[in-house]
């Protein structure tokens, strides 16, 4: 929706250059002396901006490397005001990674194979 509005801007203001322009100087694409080349940083500006701002395809693994290889500013202050705010977050995080290395609930099943050896 932003790049349509925006193209659409750009479009309004072509016509509108265009048209309010009087005199054949000012009618001219050609450089003058009075000319101060505005018109063509513009265009150049916005194809420039359009050439970096172009998204990069990657792949679903490439992504998940980029987005494991650090954890940005924001997003280390966003978790650690999570766990304040959350309790109960960081009890499932300590879940997670018990799942993980594969010691969840053991210390239960322990206690009761304990339990009916006695």
């Amino acid at each position: 929706m932003t790049v349509v509005l925006a193209q659409l801007v750009l479009v309004v203001w072509l016509l509108l250059e265009v048209g309010l322009r009087s005199g054949d100087s000012a009618k001219s694409w050609e450089a003058s002396d009075d000319d101060r080349n505005t018109t063509r940083l513009i265009i150049g500006a916005y194809v420039g901006l359009r050439a970096i701002s172009k998204p990069r395809e990657t792949s679903s693994s490439e992504f998940e490397r980029k987005a494991a290889e650090g954890t940005t500013m924001m997003g280390a202050s966003m978790n650690a005001l999570h766990e304040p705010l959350n309790p109960g977050a960081a009890k499932a995080k300590e879940v997670q990674t018990q799942m993980k290395e594969g010691r969840y609930g053991k210390k239960k099943r322990e206690g009761k194979a304990n339990a009916n050896d006695d």
